[in-house]
């Protein structure tokens, strides 16, 4: 009999815990929704504001950076294809106020989010083009500095000495030079630089362990399929005053910046994979060491940029996917032709064939929410369903 009462008390206690867990797993907090009434529907205007609050609460409780209606225009494609589809990410909610001002209908509520359902509901609109850069650099600072006249056997000579410290910086100059070449390539780029030396630790034993987990979040938080992440590293080389060759003594400072980095990409079952690794150097020459720091960072840049750039479009063209495009309905050639010159002007798509009288395939390496959702702002054409491999469209 006490046996059969202590089972009983483990198993309440088990019950007791997993429930526990379970609610602390979910995050519930307010949000706020809004929707223009159209022609008078109040109704229709009701239930979009309300899903607008809802996913708004999904955003904050993954603490996203990037929020979705800046990359979806379309705010129904958003609905039906992730919230619709994603069962139980809003486990509860509760409407604390609504009210219709003029043409909006504004709605705030609670909702209660479970947050790996809504992990994986927002990184699916995770961007191919999009790329966190995450690269602290390490520079010197001059903290004083000496200058003597000494003697010697051989005669007078100047001696310098100095004193330096680590740091990091908040924009240092290889990160904006990167970024800028990416941006001028077409890629949407995140700088997610650390500024303290915690995180430029932790990226550095990442970097030596190949356990990335500690960085994961940003790709989560910035909604992009790649990071680029890395150290550089500096070396004084030469002082300004050192001497060489007798008494000939250094007229400048030499710096030489090195950098170590991976370019990581999340695969379709979730893992985060290596897809490139590198090594670059640059050197700088200055008066004063800063100076010296801050012309191997931009050298070092110039000379791995070209080459990033070129690693990263490799990597992104060579996942382009399929997607077959097909006019509903079609009554005339051209309507096929239109639509297939619509598609070329569309930003990152490769190539676009027909396949039939009222079919096209497209290669695209992008996720396909966003080509339909540029398809829906080009006017003629409406999306009337659509997949990652398949579109349905009508023309107007």
């Amino acid at each position: 009999m006490n046996i059969f009462i202590r089972g009983l008390s483990v198993i309440f206690m088990i019950a007791l815990l997993w429930g526990i867990q379970s609610h602390a797993a979910v995050t519930c907090l307010d949000a706020e929704g809004e929707a223009a009434v159209v022609d008078g529907d109040v109704p229709s205007a009701k239930a979009e504001a309300t899903a607008r609050a809802k996913w708004n609460a999904v955003e904050s409780a993954v603490g996203v950076e990037i929020k979705a209606q800046t990359l979806v225009q379309d705010f129904q494609l958003i609905d039906d294809s992730i919230i619709k589809k994603t069962k139980g990410m809003v486990t509860s909610s509760k409407v604390l106020r609504e009210e219709k001002r003029n043409d909006i209908y504004w709605v705030k509520l609670n909702a209660c989010v479970e947050p790996t359902k809504a992990t994986n509901a927002v990184y699916s609109l995770a961007r191919s083009n999009s790329i966190a850069v995450f690269i602290p650099a390490k520079k010197p600072r001059l903290v004083s500095e000496h200058e003597a006249s000494l003697r010697s056997s051989r005669g007078k000579y100047d001696r310098r000495q100095v004193a330096i410290r680590d740091e990091h910086e908040e924009d240092n100059i290889f990160s904006s030079t990167l970024i800028g070449t990416l941006s001028e390539a077409g890629y949407t780029v995140t700088d997610t630089t650390p500024t303290n030396m915690v995180d430029a630790v932790q990226i550095e034993s990442a970097i030596k362990s190949g356990n990335f987990m500690s960085v994961q979040s940003l790709i989560y938080k910035y909604l992009s399929n790649m990071i680029l992440i890395g150290k550089i590293d500096y070396t004084v080389s030469a002082r300004r005053g050192q001497q060489f060759g007798g008494n000939l003594t250094m007229p400048y400072n030499r710096v030489t910046a090195r950098l170590t980095y991976r370019l990581l990409n999340r695969d379709q079952s979730g893992k985060i994979v290596i897809v490139a690794a590198g090594v670059g150097e640059g050197q700088g020459i200055g008066i004063n060491i800063e100076d010296a720091s801050s012309n191997s960072l931009t050298n070092l840049a110039e000379e791995i940029g070209p080459v990033l750039v070129d690693k990263i479009t490799q990597r992104i063209r060579g996942v382009d996917k399929k997607i077959m495009v097909k006019i509903d309905g079609i009554r005339e050639p051209y309507e096929l032709t239109e639509l297939k010159e619509r598609l070329k002007n569309i930003a990152w798509v490769q190539r676009v064939e027909e396949k039939s009288d009222c079919e096209l395939i497209v290669e695209y390496p992008e996720n396909t929410l966003y080509l339909v959702s540029s398809l829906g702002r080009k006017g003629n054409f409406r999306v009337i369903q659509w997949s990652q491999t398949s579109i349905l469209i009508s023309n107007n």
